[in-house]
């Protein structure tokens, strides 16, 4: 059972990983259009993030609750919840990413 979760729980992880990338990369360059750099702090990113990411999830039928632990009693909520979580998480992934980035080019250039 606990090997089974694990599993899963492994398998979640990296497709959440690899659509949050991908999502980030995205509304990074929906961001940088000139019509979000006027809206600059008006608190319309984190919907829309929100909104994206919960559309590619209902869409593709990615609910990280559901691979986990396998229960699909309120499939709306569980899909909010992983669209939550990859909102959240685009973000940090992305500077994840940028930091190991620069890390290894900066040991490529030592040498």
């Amino acid at each position: 059972m606990l090997e089974q979760v694990l599993s899963n729980l492994a398998q979640a992880a990296m497709i959440s990983i690899v659509l949050a990338f991908f999502i980030e990369t995205a509304l990074g360059y929906l961001f940088g259009m000139s019509l979000f750099n006027k809206l600059h702090g008006k608190g319309v990113k984190a919907p829309i993030s929100f909104l994206v990411c919960y559309l590619i999830c209902y869409a593709s039928g990615f609910d990280f609750i559901l691979i986990v632990f396998g229960t699909n009693s309120m499939p709306w909520l569980s899909q909010g919840i992983t669209a939550l979580f990859l909102a959240g998480g685009s973000k940090s992934i992305s500077l994840r990413f940028g930091e190991l980035k620069r890390t290894l080019d900066s040991v490529n250039m030592t040498r």
